[in-house]
């Protein structure tokens, strides 16, 4: 085909609107394989009229965009691809016709059709009709598994030892277990739909009306006990159920072991006070010496004291009879009765005799505060709490434990100001003996033990730190067990901290120890303010 001829053809003015007036891409090539013509959406694609040219460089973007190209045969025929444009992802549907012409050559002409819509929308049409089978599949699973559950949950019902009712709103039987059946001597279909109020009255002869929930119901004909409780529950979802789930524990056991348990716990009760007065007296045994020591030391300084001051009492005798002498010889004779002054000193007795009676009394004040405390410290248990100064109890528990404390252990007192505390004071002694006790032994050599209180609140909280060996969290972990001691056999009867604790959670407070390794110990009790 001549040129001329191909113009002449395309520039039929008919066609060529037909073709611009297409959203399809078009152009036209010769057997040549050059451009004849381009549409209006294919230069708008291609961004140039690319007439003349090759027509594989019209849409490079696209692989085998011309099929007469990619198959390199002169005479093939009508073809339909897709391709995707590697420039936009772009998908085109292209046909390329072969059209004879009148004179027997052959026009090739290539259309390209965006379907990227189409190819996406049919993605995800295959993508949802998957998603569709997959999810189709697991309902089948999830509905396998809900039947599987359903039954596995009335096994497990019917392993209950309590009855269980399920009731709707009219107060009909909807579910119940195994034990229920048993028990009401009915089928689970004759149950089905009696009222739960019936049952009861009939059964257990009891007023379902007059019952709240927690209440322990007698069945007379068989002396079994029941705890009753109700649970109201909501329906779930459009159409659901609402009702009570009523179940009855049975107490039966629980009730023949009360006045056992009772009775235990009176005998035990009495055996922990003789374990707060055993330990109580095997502390006071360990400080027997101490005391004894500390009584010792100001009576012997009184003692000495006194027997002082018996000799300066004798020489102001002497002195005295021997100026009533002098005076009644001769009243010059004041040289001589000056003299004798100064030879027995009296001047110096009598400065040095207020000094020895002040020391003889704080002395004597001493031993009696000692004896005291030792004294109250030893009482057994108060019946009834009164209000008491937390820092006085602590101060008379260390003037116990000094001898104990004071050759290996600073001790530093931070004191706050407290209310007193409504409480049994003697116990909370025996507590902060305890702490100060094992503090001290927690020390080798030399450290330090810091007594701190201070309030927050309504609770008065008391601090007892030590810079001694501290303890491992294993231990920690048991240290208020009974029985339980990190001193050697024969040092410790582990029932100190026990008991501590026991005081404490008596007086409605707590205790709290915190400790490391190497650095110590620290024990810190709240107590309420009102008292327990």
């Amino acid at each position: 085909m001549q040129e001329g001829e191909a113009a002449t053809l395309i520039d039929n003015v008919l066609l060529r609107a037909i073709l611009d007036g297409l959203e399809d891409l078009v152009y036209i090539c010769s057997e040549d394989r050059r451009v004849l013509f381009m549409n209006r959406a294919m230069i708008r694609r291609v961004g140039r009229d690319a007439t003349g040219e090759a027509c594989h460089q019209v849409m490079p973007d696209m692989e085998n965009a011309c099929v007469w190209c990619a198959d390199d045969t002169p005479s093939a025929g009508n073809r339909t691809t897709e391709a995707r444009s590697s420039r936009d992802s772009r998908v085109f549907k292209s046909t390329h016709l072969t059209v004879p012409t009148p004179n027997g050559n052959t026009l090739r002409l290539a259309i390209f059709r965006d379907i990227t819509e189409h190819v996406d929308a049919e993605a995800g049409m295959n993508a949802v009709r998957e998603e569709c089978v997959v999810r189709n599949e697991e309902l089948e699973r999830l509905f396998k598994k809900i039947e599987d559950i359903k039954k596995e949950w009335e096994r497990t019902m019917d392993c209950l030892g309590d009855l269980v009712l399920l009731v709707n709103d009219d107060g009909k039987v909807v579910r119940c277990n195994r034990p229920a059946k048993e028990f009401f001597g009915s089928s689970y279909e004759a149950l089905k739909g009696c009222g739960w109020k019936g049952l009861f009255d009939e059964y257990l002869h009891v007023s379902a009306d007059t019952l709240r929930s927690g209440a322990e119901i007698c069945h007379e004909p068989s002396g079994r006990w029941f705890l009753y409780n109700i649970y109201p529950f909501s329906p779930v979802g459009e159409g659901g159920m609402a009702g009570l789930v009523i179940t009855l524990h049975d107490t039966t056991e629980l009730h023949r072991s009360r006045e056992e348990t009772e009775t235990a716990y009176a005998k035990l009760a009495a055996t922990h006070n003789q374990l707060v007065q055993q330990e109580k007296m095997a502390s006071i045994g360990q400080l027997a010496a101490g005391v004894a020591h500390e009584i010792n030391n100001p009576i012997g300084f009184v003692n000495s004291n006194l027997g002082t001051l018996s000799k300066y009492v004798g020489r102001l005798a002497e002195f005295m009879d021997f100026q009533e002498q002098v005076v009644a010889e001769c009243p010059a004779s004041l040289e001589r009765i000056s003299a004798k002054r100064a030879e027995l000193k009296i001047d110096r007795i009598l400065n040095d005799a207020g000094e020895l009676i002040r020391e003889s009394l704080e002395g004597t004040d001493r031993v009696r505060r000692i004896v005291q405390d030792l004294k109250s410290f030893s009482h057994a248990e108060e019946e009834e709490s009164k209000p008491a100064d937390i820092n006085d109890c602590l101060d008379s528990t260390v003037n116990i434990v000094w001898n104990e404390l004071k050759y290996k252990v600073t001790l530093v007192k931070e004191y706050g100001e407290l209310p007193l505390v409504t409480c049994w004071p003697q116990q909370l002694k025996q507590v902060f003996m305890n702490l100060l006790m094992n503090a001290a032994q927690s020390i080798e050599r030399q450290g330090e033990i810091r007594i701190r209180t201070w309030q927050e609140g309504g609770s008065v909280l008391v601090s007892v730190s030590d810079t001694g060996c501290g303890m491992p969290a294993e231990q920690l972990e048991r240290i208020f067990e009974p029985f339980f001691t990190t001193k050697e056999i024969g040092k410790g009867t582990g029932l100190g901290l026990s008991i501590s604790y026991d005081i404490v959670k008596k007086h409605g407070g707590d205790i709290f120890v915190t400790s490391e390794v190497g650095k110590g110990t620290t024990f810190t009790i709240r107590l309420p303010v009102a008292g327990q």
